[in-house]
């Protein structure tokens, strides 16, 4: 069993078989991620909880004319029953099994199959029971750049898988599996950095990797950069005009690597440990106007914490490291080194 069925979409039967909790799926676009895995949940009668980061996005999932599911009721022939989201409670839809009755409107025909609501009001839903839900699908979990990610986004999925999951692993019940989907939009994923995978991400694009499986933590992490579909996209109207870095996130799957500038290796000999936070450390160069940012610590620098309190105590006290990152006179031991700082110094 492969990654990729024979016509070249994402094996969803592959990835679901490693019998894993927390499923992420990085992959170009129309390589049947949200598709593949909807269609799957119908077929096999897995209650799901579809969510996307705003309420506003999830409203438009479960409009007819833009729902995930149009295409998968076409492709299989479903007229009667056929399976769309309706509006249930406040911010949440319901997926149902649906008929048009003799007076020619859509009711529901079964009980529901799943549910549809934002990432960002799950939280007002705490008191709800999700004992029925099996699956949890966050569709687009990486925004696209001109979007801005909900704050604490990783907190925010968190809590809701407490809230869904409940005490069921306590119960010996299985737990509660999560699928994050999404696009190679930014490596500086809010999300990404909560569950400490951007060294992973990093290391796989450096090697080629495919699949990354963390049987402790039960993690898999797919990277699609080998997608036929991909491939055969590539010779279509929008890619024949589109630049080389669209096509890198869309077809080939890399990341934008906007921080790629100032990473250097130098001999920390060099430098006085200054500051440190979270995993970084700041260090001053011993005779040169230059700071360089490592997960290397040694010394005794002035811890910070990656608490809100701490971040904006760091952010307080080395207000002036803006001008030196705009001249260019701050290094990083590697990417990663350089995201994780610009989230935490000033973002």
């Amino acid at each position: 069993m492969g990654l990729y069925l024979p016509e070249g979409y994402l094996n969803w039967d592959y990835i679901v078989s490693k019998g894993l909790v927390w499923n992420i799926v990085i992959g170009g676009r129309g390589t049947g991620k949200t598709y593949g895995l909807l269609k799957k949940a119908l077929v096999d009668g897995v209650f799901t909880m579809f969510m996307r980061h705003t309420q506003t996005q999830i409203d438009l999932v479960a409009s007819p004319e833009f729902s995930p599911l149009k295409p998968i009721n076409s492709d299989m022939g479903w007229t009667s029953p056929f399976y769309d989201y309706v509006t249930g409670a406040k911010n949440v839809y319901n997926l149902y099994p649906l008929e048009i009755n003799e007076k020619g409107k859509t009711v529901p025909c079964g009980p529901p199959l799943g549910h549809a609501t934002a990432l960002s009001t799950i939280k007002n839903l705490r008191g709800f029971s999700g004992q029925e839900i099996k699956w949890l699908i966050l569709d687009e979990f990486i925004p696209e750049e001109h979007e801005r990610e909900i704050k604490n986004v990783g907190n925010a999925l968190f809590n809701a898988y407490e809230t869904i999951n409940r005490n069921r692993e306590l119960k010996g019940e299985e737990p509660l599996k999560v699928f994050l989907l999404a696009n190679s939009n930014n490596l500086a994923s809010e999300m990404l950095i909560t569950m400490n995978l951007l060294r992973v991400i990093t290391r796989m694009e450096e090697k080629h990797l495919s699949e990354h499986i963390d049987k402790k933590r039960s993690l898999g992490l797919w990277k699609l950069d080998d997608s036929p579909i991909s491939e055969q996209k590539r010779d279509t109207a929008l890619y024949r005009l589109a630049g080389q870095q669209y096509t890198n996130m869309a077809l080939d799957n890399q990341f934008s690597h906007k921080y790629a500038s100032d990473v250097a290796s130098r001999n920390l000999y060099e430098y006085k440990p200054m500051s440190a936070i979270g995993e970084l450390t700041i260090y001053r160069h011993k005779s040169k106007d230059i700071l360089y940012v490592t997960t290397h610590r040694s010394g005794s620098p002035r811890i910070y914490d990656t608490t809100d309190f701490g971040i904006k105590a760091f952010r307080r006290d080395h207000a002036w490291l803006q001008v030196l990152e705009l001249k260019h006179q701050i290094e990083y031991e590697t990417e990663l080194c350089h995201i994780l700082f610009t989230k935490l110094a000033w973002k």
